[in-house]
């Protein structure tokens, strides 16, 4: 499960589209959508599970980088920027999630 939380206050319950993606190697691994993933409680995150296909199609020894992006029912578009960094090797370990 990975839990991205704003760092500014937004009501996610306005999310009318939203993207979580993972890329590597300048190549997109996955991509999770709003039906994907869930709102927290405190409307400050957006949560979403990982499959093992998911992390398996990772490679352990390159770094992956995240983003989310989403648009308000108000059509206002949001992303994250920088990109969330990951170190692979740190989630992942033989092939195996860890």
């Amino acid at each position: 499960m990975i839990q991205c939380r704003l760092g500014e206050p937004l009501d996610l319950s306005t999310i009318y589209e939203a993207y979580f993606s993972v890329a590597q190697d300048g190549q997109v691994k996955f991509e999770k959508s709003l039906d994907d993933g869930s709102i927290a409680n405190d409307y400050n995150s957006f949560i979403v599970t990982l499959t093992q296909e998911d992390t398996l199609s990772l490679d352990v020894h390159s770094r992956a980088f995240a983003s989310l992006r989403f648009i308000l029912r108000d059509r206002t578009a949001y992303a994250n920027y920088p990109l969330i960094s990951i170190e692979v090797s740190d989630i992942l370990r033989e092939g195996v999630i860890s």
